[in-house]
């Protein structure tokens, strides 16, 4: 007497509907504000290292709503992986209500740690606008359509 056993899963080949079905996402109000991401205008902005590297800018719009972090080319991961901690920070200080500029004078003040690095001592720079501090920082200007 031999007991079969039926396959399941992966080996029966029926596909299984919680790895096939959509995935239905609301978005729920009162969520984490953050920063417009861009903006027209000049920018004043940060150099932001560990160490010795170079990971990227932390800027501020004087005349709009925005700021970020714009990522050196450079430094590959750990200039994308800044970006996000760069990205919560801003958050933090966004869900305080302050202004771009007060935001970035804050993170200015020893704000960081040894993963995503901290402001370069000295004073702000200016850049004429976004895509001028996305060309500093090695970042190729999107494609035309």
């Amino acid at each position: 007497m031999t007991n079969a056993v039926e396959p399941t899963g992966a080996d029966s080949g029926a596909a299984n509907p919680r790895l096939t079905d959509g995935l239905l996402f609301t978005v729920v109000p009162g969520g984490p504000r953050d920063y417009a991401r861009a903006t027209d205008g000049p920018v004043r902005y940060l150099a932001v290292a560990t160490g010795d590297v170079l990971l990227g800018y932390l800027w501020a719009s004087e005349q709009e709503d925005a700021a970020g972090f714009v990522p050196r080319a450079a430094a590959g991961d750990d200039g994308l992986n800044a970006s996000v901690a760069w990205t919560m920070e801003l958050r933090a200080r966004k869900a305080r209500e302050l202004l771009p500029v007060q935001a970035l004078a804050e993170l200015a003040d020893g704000v960081g740690h040894a993963n995503y690095g901290w402001a370069v001592a000295g004073p702000e720079e200016v850049a004429a606008d976004l895509a001028a501090l996305k060309a500093l920082a090695g970042q190729a200007p999107p494609a035309a359509e």
